[in-house]
């Protein structure tokens, strides 16, 4: 558990990402990025979650001290 998170990792189905609270992808290129929609059926309630948001906002504070610089 890192900053109060309980996380697993395992194998998921659609199913399981279509009835969840929150979906979001996470990647080098494009960050975080919340899921609302999954085969025209809404995650959640079709905005991003208060997990994805809080998710950003530890992400951002890391990446100001932490990483590299392309500038």
């Amino acid at each position: 558990m890192e900053n109060g998170i309980p996380w697993a990792e395992r194998t998921l189905v659609v199913h399981d990402l279509t009835r969840s609270d929150e979906v979001f992808l996470c990647g080098t290129g494009a960050e975080l990025i919340p899921v609302t929609e999954i085969d025209q059926r809404v995650v959640g309630d079709g905005k991003p979650g208060p997990m994805f948001l809080r998710m950003v906002e530890l992400f951002r504070a890391r990446t100001r001290v932490d990483g590299t610089s392309f500038k």
